[in-house]
Formats: C-alpha cells, structure tokens, sequence
C-alpha cells in the first residue's frame, strides 16, 4: 500500500526504509526437507505490511526454476550424504575433564612429533605398530572410550 500510494517509490525504497536492508530482500531462503517454508522479497514485504501469515502469497520452490539450481544440486549431491556426528560441545564431570585434559596434553605433541617421524621416515613405517601400542600405554584407548560413551549418550538422547 505505501508504494502504490506514492510512499515509496518501489518496492525496495520501502524494505529499505522500513530499515531491513538490501541483504533481506535478496534472501531467498528454502528448506531442503520442508520445500514449502521459505522467505523471499514479496514475502518480507506482505509480512511487514501485515499481512497475516496464512494470507502472505507464497512461491512455491520449483526446481525448474533458476533461482532453485543451487538447493537443487544441494539436495541430490549433498544431502543423501549426511550424518549425525559427533556433537560440537560436550560436558564432562569435572574428574572426567581433568583426565581428558592431562591425556590430550601428552599425547598431541607426541603424536605430532611422532607422525612427522613417520612421514620424513625419520621413523621406519614398521615400527608403526609399536607406535599405536605406545599411544595405547599413554591412555589414547581411555580417550577413545571417554568419547564413545559420550557420543553414545547423545546417540540415546537423539533417540527421544
């Protein structure tokens, strides 16, 4: 209304002086797995109008249409591919952290030290085995374990 009523000049002039920018006008935005919730241009400017939700004029994603390619080629080439990992923050007990803390700090330089070894061949690809058994006798293996019950944990938690 305030642009065909002279406010603005255009549709831009108005999401730009209603102080949403040029970044969120651009923004088309659409779920891979829920195709049907998405934002675009005329849909910020139906909503700011106040227009209500389930009356905004909505463009459907096609994937025939150009705008789509990219979330298109996402779809096919990315998402069958992806996995639940390892979260990205994980709280120990304090005695837990401190032990995780005293073996990550043996072990990161050695492991470094000892990888360049094996790549200058300072260190006989050969005694490769012995390294993993001394990783093992430095507490790598309780390490391991530290992480598989927490991810286990999570797995558990994801499930509910």
């Amino acid at each position: 209304p305030d642009v065909i009523n002279g406010t603005y000049e255009n549709s831009i002039a108005y999401v730009e002086g209603m102080g949403l920018g040029m970044a969120n006008i651009c923004n088309r935005s659409h779920s891979i797995t829920e195709p049907d919730k998405y934002t675009t241009m005329m849909e910020t400017l139906q909503h700011v109008q106040g227009v209500a939700d389930e009356d905004i004029n909505r463009v459907k994603l096609a994937y025939e249409h150009g705008d789509n390619y990219a979330r298109m080629g996402s779809e096919q080439r990315v998402l069958p591919y992806v996995v639940n990992g390892f979260p990205d923050i994980v709280y120990y007990d304090a005695d837990t952290q401190e032990t995780i803390d005293e073996i990550t700090l043996l072990l990161n330089d050695y492991v470094e030290s000892e990888v360049a070894k094996f790549i200058t061949g300072v260190r006989p690809i050969e005694e490769f085995d012995s390294y993993m058994k001394e990783l093992e006798d430095m507490g790598a293996q309780e390490l391991v374990d530290f992480y598989a019950r927490a991810y286990e944990a999570y797995q558990a938690n994801m499930a509910k």
